[in-house]
């Protein structure tokens, strides 16, 4: 599988490639031309769609409606149950996430799903609300990772460390990216000082 961006017009569907061979009998050293598909406006790195956040975002979204708790004999605490999230679901999550971040509205929405799935487990009789779900112990919450505040953490820190790359063509990217964010959807407001980073990110963003 091959993949070419921005093809021009009526550009074929396959390409032939020079190769090489593994089969017995067979000089290792000779080229062989093998015939390769191409995938227009698609690029795979690490297993992972670059530029394409929603097929991150269904791949994690069928991930957790996949996800089954442990079975037990009775209720599980609501320590327990924190830790398997954490371990099982937002672990994964993250290491997805850090290669390829998405939407501020969809990742609200996986946590919603995750929410759903605690609130089935612990047999709670009404559905938490999920800044409570998330907020740390100490202010009166419950302590459960976010999904959307780690995929907003994850975006930012991308962009801080592109900013101060080694490389000239990364950080003339970053700038423009930072620009754009600030002139067009933050309100001339720098994301990236105390208040800007106060704001919440709008769910159109598409990172």
């Amino acid at each position: 599988m091959a993949y070419v961006l921005e093809p021009p017009p009526n550009s074929p569907l396959t390409i032939e490639m020079d190769s090489i061979t593994n089969n017995p009998g067979v000089n290792p050293l000779t080229v062989s031309t093998r015939t390769v598909n191409l995938r227009p406006n698609e690029l795979d790195f690490l297993r992972a769609k670059v530029d394409d956040p929603h097929a991150r975002f269904e791949e994690l979204k069928n991930f957790i409606d996949d996800f089954s708790f442990p079975k037990f004999i009775r209720r599980p605490p609501i320590t327990l149950i924190r830790k398997i999230v954490k371990q099982n679901i937002v672990a994964k999550a993250r290491a997805l996430l850090s290669l390829q971040p998405i939407k501020r509205a969809d990742a609200e929405e996986l946590d919603q799903k995750i929410k759903a799935k605690i609130h089935f487990e612990l047999g709670m009789p009404f559905m938490p609300n999920t800044d409570v779900l998330t907020l740390p112990i100490d202010l009166h919450g419950l302590d459960f990772p976010s999904i959307a505040r780690m995929n907003d953490a994850i975006a930012i820190d991308g962009l801080h460390r592109d900013l101060n790359h080694s490389i000239p063509s990364y950080r003339t990217i970053a700038c423009i990216t930072l620009a754009d964010w600030t002139c067009t959807i933050n309100e001339c407001i720098n994301p990236l000082d105390i208040y800007g980073l106060s704001l919440r990110l709008p769910t159109r963003v598409k990172v």
